[in-house]
């Protein structure tokens, strides 16, 4: 069976573990492997949130928002993604901070980020 896509092998995916997604939040910080574009960020949830919360990623020490993720409930496993608004280049060694705020319970989750270069 083809996959949906074409899935390029210049793309990496890197991931951090976000203590806190949902009440008392957390940043969680990724470390960007390689120069090139941000194709896609997103979170997956351990536990299920109530109400809509909202994952911001930002370049750090770079002013400005790369995307915001909406997390709409969901349960244990959940994938939430979003798509850079417009074209956003990184360096290598640079980092992503995913910084969630508005939801409740005590939920933690990986974020992360797919760079093609």
């Amino acid at each position: 069976m083809p996959l949906p896509d074409n899935h390029p092998v210049n793309e990496v995916e890197t991931s951090a573990y976000g203590s806190s997604i949902g009440a008392s939040p957390a940043a969680a910080y990724v470390h960007v492997p390689k120069k090139g574009q941000l194709t896609k960020v997103g979170v997956i949830q351990s536990a299920a949130v109530t109400g809509t919360s909202t994952v911001t990623v930002t370049i750090a020490g770079v002013a400005g928002t790369v995307a915001t993720i909406s997390v709409t409930g969901g349960s244990a496993g959940s994938v939430f993604t979003a798509t850079p608004s417009a074209s956003t280049y990184v360096t290598e060694d640079q980092t992503l901070v995913f910084t969630p705020a508005g939801a409740t319970g005590t939920v933690s989750g990986t974020c992360f980020a797919k760079v093609r270069g």
